[in-house]
C-alpha cells in the first residue's frame, strides 16, 4: 500500500510538471506574451514545490523503511544484492544490445516490427527471416500486401545487414491480395501492358489451395529509377520481372505476386511462391 502511494505521488508530480509546462506554452503562444510564459513557469514550479513540501515527510519515512528492509534482506540473503546488481547491469545494456542487433541483423529485426507480415487476407506467404519485410496492411475487406527486399549473394543471404556493402545487389518481391473488382481489373490491364512486347517471355503455373496462379516471366524495359532505388551496384546485365496473378473469377480469393531483380535471384522468389498456402 505504501509503495502504491509512493508511485501515485510520483505520477502526480510528473502530471503537474508536464501539464503545467504544456498549458503555459499553449497559452503563451496563443497570447504571444513572454510575460505569460514566465508567469506560467513560475506557477508550475511553485505548485511542484508545494506538493513536494507536503509529501516530504512521507517520502523520508518511506525511504527509511525501505533502506532498513533492504539491509535486513542483505543480512538474511547475502548473495541476493549481487544478483540484483547483475540484473540492473543487464537492464542498462539491453537497449544497446537491441540497437546493435538491429544494426547487425536488420532483415531479421524487420520481422519483429512486422510480425504478421506473412499473413494476407486468405493466404500465408512464408517470407524467410533473411529477407527484409515492409508490410502494408489495409482494412481486411479491402487489401493486404507485403514487400520483401533481399539478396541471394553476399552476407545478405545469412540475414546480416547488407546495406553497407558496396556490392549489395537486392531484388524486390511483393505478395498481396486485392478484393475490389475494379482494382483487380486495373491490375490485370496494367500487367498486360507491361508484358506486351517484352522479350524472352515465359510462363509458369502454381496451385494455391485449389486456386490457380499464373506467372509470366519476362525482361522488361529497363527502369532507371527502380535500379537506383534498389541499389547503385547493378551492372548493365538485364533485370527480370515476374508478374503472377490468380484468374479474374477467383474474386475474394485473388492473389498476386511480383518480382524485380537479376536472373540468378528468380529461384529465391519461386521458392517462396511454392510454399504460399491458403489460410481458409
Amino acid at each position: 500500500m505504501r509503495l502504491l502511494k509512493r508511485l501515485l505521488l510520483f505520477a502526480m508530480e510528473a502530471v503537474v510538471l508536464v501539464f503545467g509546462i504544456a498549458f503555459t506554452v499553449a497559452i503563451a503562444a496563443y497570447l504571444n506574451s513572454t510575460y505569460v510564459f514566465v508567469t506560467g513557469l513560475a506557477v508550475t514550479v511553485s505548485c511542484l514545490l508545494v506538493i513536494r513540501r507536503k509529501t516530504r515527510k512521507f517520502k523520508i519515512d518511506y525511504d527509511t523503511a525501505r533502506w532498513l528492509a533492504n539491509r535486513l534482506a542483505r543480512q538474511l540473503h547475502p548473495g541476493r544484492p549481487k544478483r540484483i546488481r547483475l540484473l540492473r547491469h543487464c537492464g542498462l545494456w539491453l537497449p544497446s544490445a537491441c540497437a546493435a542487433m538491429v544494426l547487425r541483423f536488420f532483415p531479421v529485426a524487420s520481422h519483429f516490427v512486422h510480425p504478421r507480415a506473412h499473413c494476407l487476407k486468405h493466404y500465408r506467404a512464408p517470407i524467410p527471416w533473411t529477407f527484409t519485410v515492409f508490410s502494408s496492411m489495409g482494412p481486411p475487406e479491402e487489401y493486404s500486401f507485403v514487400n520483401a527486399l533481399a539478396s541471394s549473394s553476399g552476407v545478405g543471404r545469412f540475414g546480416v545487414t547488407p546495406f553497407w556493402d558496396s556490392e549489395y545487389v537486392p531484388f524486390l518481391m511483393t505478395f498481396g491480395s486485392i478484393a475490389s473488382a475494379a482494382d483487380l481489373e486495373f491490375n490485370y490491364k496494367l500487367r498486360e501492358l507491361r508484358r506486351n512486347g517484352a522479350p524472352q517471355e515465359s510462363e509458369k503455373d502454381f496451385l494455391l489451395g485449389g486456386v490457380a496462379l499464373n506467372c509470366w516471366q519476362y525482361s522488361p524495359p529497363q527502369r532507371r529509377g527502380l535500379r537506383l532505388w534498389l541499389g547503385h551496384s547493378y551492372d548493365n546485365r538485364p533485370l527480370w520481372e515476374i508478374s503472377c496473378e490468380t484468374p479474374v473469377d477467383a474474386h475474394v480469393r485473388d492473389f498476386y505476386a511480383s518480382f524485380y531483380g537479376r536472373l540468378e535471384d528468380i529461384l529465391s522468389f519461386y521458392s517462396v511462391l511454392q510454399h504460399v498456402g491458403s489460410t481458409d
